[in-house]
């Protein structure tokens, strides 16, 4: 899968780099958060903390009897930044966890949350009996007494001090929980919900503690802590966006007091808070007392980002207010880091939790993301199901032991660039998803097709009781794809999705139509079905630990085979099952050389037109990204696609041909490939996805054009499988075999054998002058190997192309 590879490079990366790697930077913003900065300034953190850990495996705070939350807090930077779990210094700490007992030698609530946290993110299976007192001993402490306090938590056991703070990370404790197998009672979660409902101030924020109307003096720190209860709360415990009763399951209810308008004022109560704080200092979140002076607001700044990042990553937010608080956040602590060059410090002096914080902070910002859930326009429709996409990715997430991040994107303000750092669209709504200008619906159409040249991927789905998202996605996808043979068409029974993962009976599937380039199918698009459940709706209603006991049978086995729909759809685009990631052949980032480079004095290539648009449009430019960066030979980028015709073809000796189309020459065509080839010009023929109606084509030219010289095997122990031009010596070849059994996953396994490559040879030194590959090789080129192609795996793909590549310019 990209993202994850990326982000094991990543983790891997911090543990290469050493912490004494030099902060000295520029000024400007962009120097401040590059990758390698920011990775470093982890590591650093990491380190310092390290060096601050007592013998017995604590953490001290400068508060007296807060070891406990200091040493969850650093237990917890440690798991976020990917230190390993046999690390030394984590497992002191967690064993110091474990001497802590709630309500025995502990009775803070804080610090007893941030603990269960802490060993539920560790995973050892020891520590259940553990947490699940823990649990035990929230349930007793939560107040139960009528008060404004109804439905919260206290500071500690024995002190009436009803705290928002406290409640926040209560309820994350009790929402790890839930995911680690614990259940908590839904009128616990009921409780907290009406907790922090009551608790709103009338300007959408919180304070600190519960009043008779809201909760006081407003603060940033706590208005975070309010927008993240209340998502966990309602993820659980909600009936405002859908109706289950019975068999029946009806999605999209709008309810005027749902949860979302209380974040939505708290979203603006935070972002005007914003903007009071810019006037004092340049970092937005410097002050997180709304109403206090700068010096109180600082001194809990670390806190503050600490809940900054939940808050964006549980709504998918990449941006709070006016401003996007991973790169603002960013900023802030790289600056702050140049100060003390090995950790953070808040206002006060107090360097563990700060350091702790702003760990957390880097590291869990950076979480992948791996589907950005286009936001509707006014135009286009209202957010129908809010946490249908959280869901799904908690679904995989957990199949693939690996936490996976997503965010909404308005796709007419995001720049290209930046579009394609997301693998995966999502599109989903029930009105036309075309804009009312058709000049700026031109404009997305041209993004969106350059986003999946660049191998991204599109899921999209209509929902009910509108055909308007139907009609203006075929549109879309028409202007996105204007030429022919790329129409949205319903999948195959054989088509991977139905088996990636898990197999889809067929009485479960439902009607799925994609486009497909290459051998990749890259636009996803699930209509609506008349009185049944959108893919979204099932995601959406979707719980875990039990909770979907509370449905009936028939609507549980829908909401299985929905996230299992979803899940397949999610490991084919990604490709997470992947084997091949250690490959040499690492295409797209070989050269990052934007220079524009001619054809004189250095490698170029054509691509030969048939009538059939370029499905592979990366497959040749990646190969001579790699000619140059492994052989040292000079390339230029641009392919250019050359017709048979064309004045022009003699100045391209060396062409490719892909497709996977049937195609058929003209006579004129015929006649100038002849005089082109048998004048000292090579051809490169590949059956695009070993298509056979394309091989069929061009057997049928090649004897049109030379009907004396036929295509032949090209024997293994020709020159052209040698090393003798610098190229590989090439003896067995990998193929990618796909192999499907009733009731059971699709697997891809790989098969070795003799290379098979038919030729044409022509001139006095009986060179070949034509070279075809039935089996794919623009696949792996284009994609880096997506397991899905049906040829040649990356290595191989790459080792055939660049032996003809040499053997032609030998020969010319």
């Amino acid at each position: 899968m990209r993202i994850l590879y990326f982000l094991v490079f990543i983790i891997s990366v911090s543990t290469i780099l050493g912490s004494d790697m030099m902060l000295d930077f520029e000024d400007d913003d962009e120097s401040m958060i590059d990758s390698r900065r920011i990775v470093s300034a982890i590591n650093n953190g990491v380190q310092y903390l390290k060096s601050q850990q007592k013998q017995n495996g604590q953490w001290q705070y400068e508060i007296p009897g807060h070891t406990l939350g200091a040493t969850a807090m650093c237990v917890l930077s440690f798991l976020d930044a990917g230190v390993s779990k046999e690390d030394s210094s984590l497992i002191r700490g967690v064993q110091a966890l474990r001497q802590y007992r709630a309500g025995e030698n502990i009775r803070d609530t804080y610090p007893v949350a941030v603990q269960t946290m802490a060993l539920i993110r560790y995973g050892d299976p020891t520590d259940q009996t553990l947490l699940e007192q823990n649990v035990q001993w929230f349930l007793k402490q939560q107040v139960n007494d009528g008060s404004n306090g109804q439905g919260g938590w206290q500071y500690n056991s024995g002190f009436r001090h009803y705290s928002t703070f406290e409640t926040c990370y209560v309820g994350l404790a009790l929402h790890e929980a839930e995911q680690n197998g614990i259940t908590v009672p839904h009128e616990v979660w009921e409780q907290i919900r009406r907790f922090w409902e009551r608790t709103q101030n009338i300007d959408g924020s919180w304070g600190y503690r519960p009043l008779s109307q809201g909760s006081g003096d407003a603060h940033s720190c706590t208005t975070n802590a309010g927008i993240i209860s209340l998502i966990l709360a309602t993820g659980i415990y909600d009936s405002g966006r859908f109706r289950v009763e019975g068999d029946h399951v009806q999605c999209g209810q709008w309810d005027p007091h749902h949860i979302f308008v209380r974040i939505d004022h708290a979203l603006t109560a935070l972002d005007k808070s914003l903007v009071r704080q810019l006037k004092i200092g340049p970092a937005w979140w410097n002050v997180n007392n709304m109403n206090s002076d700068i010096i109180h607001g600082m001194h809990w700044v670390h806190y503050n980002l600490f809940a900054v990042e939940k808050v964006g990553r549980l709504l998918g937010q990449r941006h709070i207010g006016r401003y996007d608080w991973y790169r603002e956040g960013t900023i802030s602590l790289l600056r702050q880091l140049r100060e003390h060059r090995t950790h953070w410090a808040d206002r006060s002096g107090e360097t563990i939790l700060a350091t702790a914080c702003a760990v957390s902070f880097l590291a869990q910002g950076r979480r992948p993301i791996v589907v950005s859930k286009i936001k509707n326009s006014p135009s286009y429709g209202g957010n129908q199901h809010p946490y249908d996409i959280d869901h799904l990715l908690r679904f995989s997430g957990s199949r693939w032991n690996f936490p996976l991040g997503w965010q909404y994107l308005e796709l007419d303000k995001i720049p290209t660039e930046e579009l394609i750092q997301s693998p995966i669209l999502y599109f989903s709504g029930n009105r036309t998803p075309l804009t009312e200008n058709d000049t700026e619906t031109k404009m997305i159409a041209a993004k969106l097709r350059t986003y999946l040249d660049q191998g991204g991927f599109i899921i999209a789905e209509a929902l009910q009781d509108d055909k308007n998202f139907d009609t203006g996605f075929h549109e879309l996808m028409q202007q996105v794809f204007p030429e022919s043979g790329y129409e949205l068409v319903l999948l195959e029974p054989s088509h991977p999705i139905w088996s990636m993962e898990t197999p889809i009976e067929p009485n479960q599937r439902r009607p799925i139509k994609g486009i497909t380039t290459a051998c990749r199918t890259n636009v996803v698009y699930i209509p609506a079905i008349e009185e049944k459940p959108s893919l979204s709706c099932l995601w959406e209603i979707a719980r875990w630990n039990g909770r979907n006991d509370l449905y009936s049978s028939n609507v549980r086995r829908q909401i299985e085979t929905g996230l299992e729909i979803g899940h397949n759809i999610l490991t084919y685009a990604l490709d997470s099952e992947r084997k091949y990631r250690d490959q040499v052949t690492e295409l797209k980032s070989l050269r990052k050389n934007t220079e524009v480079r001619g054809h004189r004095g250095c490698i170029f290539l054509g691509l030969l037109a048939h009538g059939e648009t370029n499905p592979a449009p990366h497959a040749l430019p990646n190969l001579l990204h790699w000619v140059e960066s492994n052989l040292g030979l000079p390339v230029t980028d641009n392919v250019d696609s050359v017709d048979v015709t064309d004045s022009i073809l003699s100045e391209y000796p060396i062409l490719f041909m892909f497709g996977r189309q049937a195609f058929q020459f003209s006579p004129e065509q015929r006649e100038m490939l002849r005089q082109h080839l048998e004048r000292g010009g090579f051809l490169f023929v590949n059956s695009i996805c070993s298509s056979k109606s394309f091989t069929e084509s061009l057997a049928n030219e090649m004897y049109q054009i030379f009907p004396n010289s036929p295509l032949q095997p090209i024997p293994s122990d020709d020159p052209l499988f040698s090393d003798i031009f610098g190229g590989f010596k090439i003896d067995l070849l990998e193929l990618w075999q796909s192999e499907q059994s009733p009731n059971r996953a699709a697997i891809t396994n790989l098969r070795n054998e003799k290379p098979e490559l038919y030729g044409i040879r022509l001139g006095y030194d009986n060179r070949w002058a034509v070279v075809f590959s039935p089996n794919d090789i623009a696949c792996s080129l284009e994609t880096a190997g997506f397991s899905g192609c049906r040829g040649y795996t990356p290595d191989s793909a790459m080792q055939l192309a660049v032996n003809f590549l040499l053997y032609s310019l030998a020969a010319h």
